[in-house]
């Protein structure tokens, strides 16, 4: 089976961006997520107001994600995106990325704030969205081994690293036998609103799996950007 797979961090509606703020790009970043035209997507920072307004406009998805706090509904989702028509998962779920990671909202090695990884095993394929800390690198390192320790079979994993392409987190995965969709490529993801080139750090592994065409969606929409990262997306077989 070929698809189209994509990750996407579209900041966190809460933030104070100005004119970039969720109520002004909401239906723009929308537009970027459709335009993926992606089977599988993980998102990284949703909010439950920002998840509901992107199901309601992309109705041929469903979803598997909670919120990193209750493991309900309050704090960030990192949910994974799967249209309908092509697939369903069999099984599903989430873990903190901590010392104790069946407890929602628990917190370890210095991590900033809660981390999540959701996981969907669509039948063949097991999927892992995540966005490691953005301070600790203990804590990058660390999520990234709970997060290997949990896989089996074909999967991909993806989202936000907070890591660059020679960093610990990359490596480790690149170690366990994963192939970077993006490997060798110098466009980085994070923008900071055109502003500023953050460095390559979101991403899509795969092992066992064919991973090709690994895209970084850069530029913006007369003058204007759905978030505050580029997406990025690849084609897998399997």
């Amino acid at each position: 089976m070929k698809l189209r797979v994509a990750t996407y961090n579209i900041r966190n509606g809460d933030a104070d961006d100005g004119p970039n703020s969720w109520s002004f790009r909401k239906e723009l970043t929308v537009e970027c997520i459709r335009d993926l035209d992606a089977s599988i997507i993980g998102l990284q920072e949703v909010m439950s107001y920002q998840l509901d307004y992107i199901m309601d406009s992309l109705p041929s998805y469903g979803f598997v994600g909670v919120g990193r706090i209750d493991g309900a509904k309050e704090g960030e989702f990192a949910p994974i995106l799967y249209r309908k028509a092509e697939l369903q998962p069999s099984d599903a779920g989430w873990f903190m990325l901590s010392e104790t990671p069946e407890v929602p909202g628990s917190t370890s090695w210095n991590t900033a704030c809660e981390r999540i990884c959701t996981w969907a095993d669509f039948g063949g394929l097991n999927v892992f969205n995540t966005h490691l800390d953005h301070i600790s690198k203990g804590a990058r390192s660390k999520g990234i081994e709970l997060i290997l320790s949990r896989i089996k079979g074909n999967a991909l994993v993806m989202g936000d690293f907070n890591a660059c392409p020679g960093d610990v987190p990359v490596q480790k995965m690149i170690e366990a036998g994963f192939a970077d969709a993006c490997a060798g490529g110098d466009t980085f993801t994070f923008h900071d609103w055109g502003r500023a080139d953050g460095g390559r750090i979101d991403y899509i592994f795969g092992q066992g799996v064919i991973v090709s065409d690994g895209t970084v969606h850069a530029g913006a929409r007369n003058g204007r950007h759905g978030s505050d990262h580029f997406p990025v997306s690849a084609l897998i077989e399997y």
